[in-house]
C-alpha cells in the first residue's frame, strides 16, 4: 500500500500517517508499571504505525497486526536520537467507518473502540487498562494533563472541523514550560520540540487527504495532499 507519513530523520518507523486505502494512524510514548529499558531492541511504536500502513487496509487489521508483532517480534529501543529512552506505545487507529485506540505495556495491550471523538497522549486512557498499568510516579499531572484535556475540549466542539484541528495543531494550550499541545521545552534534562504535524481527511467512498506540516506547528502551514494522486 502506498503510505504518506512523517519520519524522524534518525529512524525507519513513522510518528503518524496514512495510506491509499484511508487508514490512518498515530502514537504517542507511555509508561507503565512495566520498566522498559531492561528490554531489548525491537519494534518501537513508530516501527509499529509503519507496518501497519504499509500491510493493512482498515483499522480492525491494523489493531489485529500490532496484537500479532508484540507478541511475535516484540516491542523495544529509544524513542530519541542519541540517547535510550525506551518507552511503550499508545496507537490511534481510524479508516471510515471505524476507529480504535490501543495501549500496551510490553507485549500486553487493550483495546478501545472509538465511538465518536477520541484523543490520546503521553499516558494511558483506557481506565481498565490504566487501573492495572498506569505508572505510578509519571507527572502526568503536570506535564501531560493539560494537553489531553485541551484536545478533548476541541474534540467536544461539534462539528469538529479541519481549521479548528488545524489551530489546535499549532496552540499553546496545557501545560507550563513548554509542555504544550505545540511544544517547546528548553530544560537542562528535557528538550522537546514538536517536529510534524498531520491531519488526515478520512472520506467514505473517495481517496484520503492528508494535511501535513514539517517543523513548529505554530510557525508553518500546512499543506493539502490527496492520496488517490500519489497512487496514481
Amino acid at each position: 500500500l502506498g503510505v504518506l507519513g512523517s519520519r524522524p530523520t534518525w529512524g525507519w518507523g513513522l510518528e503518524h500517517g496514512v495510506n491509499e486505502a484511508g487508514l490512518a494512524a498515530g502514537n504517542a510514548s507511555i509508561y507503565t508499571t512495566l520498566d522498559p529499558r531492561p528490554f531489548p531492541d525491537a519494534l518501537t511504536g513508530m516501527d509499529l504505525v509503519r507496518l501497519v500502513l504499509e500491510r493493512c487496509a482498515t483499522a480492525e487489521a491494523g489493531v489485529a497486526l500490532l496484537e500479532e508483532l508484540l507478541v511475535t517480534v516484540g516491542q523495544g529501543g529509544s524513542g530519541h536520537d542519541g540517547a535510550r529512552r525506551p518507552y511503550w506505545s499508545s496507537f490511534l487507529l481510524a479508516d471510515p467507518s471505524a476507529a480504535f485506540v490501543v495501549e500496551t505495556s510490553g507485549a500486553t495491550l487493550a483495546v478501545e473502540a472509538v465511538d465518536h471523538t477520541r484523543a490520546i497522549s503521553n499516558r494511558t486512557t483506557i481506565p481498565a487498562f490504566t487501573d492495572v498499568h498506569a505508572h505510578p510516579r509519571q507527572p502526568v499531572g503536570t506535564l501531560v494533563q493539560p494537553r489531553l484535556e485541551a484536545s478533548q475540549r476541541v474534540l467536544a466542539r461539534r462539528p469538529v472541523t479541519l481549521d479548528s484541528l488545524m489551530a489546535h495543531l499549532r496552540s499553546h494550550a496545557g501545560g507550563g514550560d513548554g509542555w504544550t499541545v505545540c511544544m517547546h521545552v528548553e530544560q537542562p534534562e528535557h528538550r522537546e520540540a514538536t517536529t510534524a504535524s498531520f491531519v488526515a481527511e478520512l472520506p467514505v467512498g473517495a481517496p484520503p487527504v492528508a494535511h501535513v506540516l514539517l517543523g513548529s506547528p505554530c510557525q508553518g502551514t500546512y499543506e493539502r495532499v490527496e492520496l488517490g494522486e500519489l497512487a496514481g
